[in-house]
């Protein structure tokens, strides 16, 4: 059996940077990702276009939780990035919005995790909030990291 955990992520902040100066650094995914977000191992572009996440294993009172997806990146504009999912066990949807706030940008990250862990259903309760404890802990240090590259 497997427990499916989910969750959202919510994160804005300002940057003196100019919209263009925020999206050229977010668009360079091995700048704004690999470079910025804890425990990521590594990201990797597969031949289709997709991209390949692998984190470090995360372990809880003796299990062990490997964490990898695949996402493809789609540009809407100059204005919003995306993260998009690719149809796993874990799965991962992200938008990062920019808008012209007084003389800097405006970026808003918005996402929804989802993955199933390898647990009996009994123990959905302590499972569900130790990964989600976790993981948000992750999306909060990448986004400081991504903050404060981009001040």
């Amino acid at each position: 059996m497997a427990v499916k955990i989910s969750f959202d992520y919510t994160h804005s902040f300002n940057s003196k940077k100019s919209v263009p100066e925020v999206y050229a650094f977010l668009e360079d995914y091995k700048k704004s990702i690999v470079e910025t977000f804890p425990g990521l191992k590594s990201v990797t572009e597969n031949p289709n276009g997709e991209f390949h996440w692998i984190f470090d294993t995360i372990s809880h009172a003796g299990y062990k939780v490997n964490i990898d997806f695949l996402t493809r990146f789609e540009k809407d504009s100059n204005r919003r990035l995306s993260i998009l999912p690719v149809p796993g066990k874990t799965t991962l949807s992200a938008d990062y919005t920019l808008s012209e706030k007084n003389a800097g940008t405006e970026v808003s990250f918005k996402s929804r995790f989802e993955t199933e862990l390898p647990l009996p259903s009994f123990l959905k309760s302590m499972a569900q909030p130790f990964a989600e404890k976790g993981i948000r802990s992750l999306f909060a240090e990448y986004l400081t990291n991504v903050e404060q590259a981009l001040k």
